[in-house]
């Protein structure tokens, strides 16, 4: 009987861990640029017992969530500040920390102190890794490859001038992780250097590539587990009490 306990037990720990991920993805379903918590990676450990292994194994997950880079829905904003990534490629960002960050989110703005920055306020780096700061202007053009010009105050109307280019890689070069903030890191142990193989549209914003339909069955499917072995947790403990009953009756 505490076989079959310890199994739903281990069960109901993970399915824990999966409804996590399912309320995340849900809560973001609307962020722009955002990637579906895929979880962690799952491994099967055994328990020592007096220098052998048990026949009792549990599932276990290690490590980072993983992340799914399915590109999601492109729409036109018309705003001349958002930018849409058309291919698998991510924009490179600097977070509060200063650290190298992966983004999709590109509801770009000028802050107050003239760095581009995206809705989550990660500033967005140029070809050097370096935040690109804009000055006043009265347009703005970004190209297929992410150059950024600039009609400015101080340049006659219609001039643009080019402010650098977004700096942008492919994931497939790193090994990229979610961190506990959410943020997309490379953990890879050689630096980040930007490969520019990003492909911009301007005007345009990238949804979130989370399939709330997909997620709400989900959910269902986890409930109805949990459940499931509940059950197997009562009839457990009821399985018990009978033999208990008989031993009784046997004195």
């Amino acid at each position: 009987m505490d076989k079959m306990i310890y199994t739903s037990l281990n069960s109901i720990n993970s399915l824990i861990r999966d409804r996590v991920n399912i309320s995340q993805n849900l809560a973001n379903v609307s962020v722009t640029g955002y990637r579906k918590d895929t979880g962690q990676k799952q491994i099967t450990s055994f328990i020592n017992e007096f220098d052998a292994l048990s026949t009792r194994a549990m599932s276990n997950k290690i490590g980072p969530n993983g992340f799914s880079n399915a590109v999601g829905a492109i729409e036109s904003s018309g705003v001349p500040t958002d930018v849409a990534i058309l291919n698998n490629s991510f924009m490179l960002a600097e977070n509060t920390a200063g650290d190298v960050v992966f983004t999709r989110r590109g509801d770009l703005t000028s802050s107050v102190d003239g760095f581009l920055v995206n809705g989550e306020g990660l500033k967005i780096l140029n070809e050097q890794l370096k935040p690109i700061v804009l000055p006043p202007y009265q347009d703005m053009k970004i190209s297929e490859i992410g150059e950024i010009k600039l009609d400015t105050l101080q340049t006659p109307a219609g001039v643009f001038s080019s402010y650098g280019v977004i700096a942008s890689a492919d994931p497939e070069n790193y090994q990229l992780a979610k961190d506990l903030d959410g943020a997309i890191k490379s953990t890879s142990n050689s630096d980040v250097v930007p490969d520019q193989s990003g492909r911009f549209m301007q005007g345009s914003l990238e949804g979130s590539n989370v399939n709330a339909v997909e997620e709400m069955i989900a959910s269902i499917e986890n409930q109805r587990q949990f459940e499931i072995n509940m059950k197997l947790i009562k009839s457990a403990e009821e399985s018990s009490r009978a033999g208990s009953s008989l031993l009784k009756i046997s004195q």
